[in-house]
């Protein structure tokens, strides 16, 4: 190769060296991905805090409305006012609802006791025995009763709302393998772990009102197999 080729070809690699057009699409080719998940994954975060405000505002009233005398007859209309206000969120959620009722509040998520725990398990077996607080023939690791309860009981009412996420980050689907039987079935895999399905779960806890005398609750003794 000659020395003028030689010239002209460090002249040019030079020239190229210095030069910077395109230098903001590249920039911009490689941040643009990432500050696009940035804010999807913070307008995700916020609707998931308004979410939860807005679920423990209506299972609080829905509480109070419970442990009215008229809560009895009304819970169904109650949990289907919750289900309004949150499918108002979100079209496609599943909400979920559980009334457990109680003597007084130290019993809430308590455990039947134990009156002869011989193995020292703390587990209810080997015929020892409990005091069966809910009447419901076997021991259980919460004393509560099902359902709404009666005057002055104490009434822990859950609700747990399963829904998808208003930008679906956390999962992608497509065309799968068929069935045994020759229909497609999807195949779907999770995203850097994002549960393609967001769980919240709300909980108060309120003690009926007074519309009557509370029934005592006498525990039978049992044994456990």
């Amino acid at each position: 190769m000659s020395a003028l080729k030689i010239a002209k070809l460090q002249k040019w690699l030079f020239a190229l060296k210095r030069e910077e057009g395109g230098v903001a699409a590249v920039e911009f080719a490689l941040v643009a991905p990432v500050f696009l998940f940035m804010m999807l994954g913070a307008f995700d975060i916020g609707h998931t805090v308004y979410m939860r405000a807005v679920l423990d505002g209506a299972v609080q009233k829905a509480a109070r409305d419970s442990s009215l005398e008229t809560g009895a007859a009304s819970f169904a209309e109650i949990d289907a006012n919750v289900t309004a206000v949150v499918q108002s969120l979100s079209a496609n959620a599943v909400v979920l609802f559980n009334r457990q009722n109680y003597a007084n509040f130290s019993n809430v998520d308590q455990a039947e006791r134990l009156l002869t725990d011989s193995n020292g398990d703390g587990i209810c077996n080997n015929n020892e025995t409990y005091e069966d607080v809910n009447g419901n023939f076997q021991w259980d690791t919460d004393v509560g009763r099902q359902g709404i309860g009666g005057p002055q009981d104490i009434v822990q009412y859950t609700v747990t709302v399963t829904y998808p996420p208003i930008f679906p980050l956390g999962s992608f689907s497509r065309n799968g393998s068929a069935n045994d039987n020759g229909t497609q079935k999807d195949a779907s895999f999770t995203f850097a772990g994002i549960s393609p399905q967001r769980t919240l779960t709300s909980v108060a806890i309120l003690r009926n009102q007074p519309f009557g005398q509370q029934i005592q609750r006498v525990p039978t003794i049992r044994s456990c197999p």
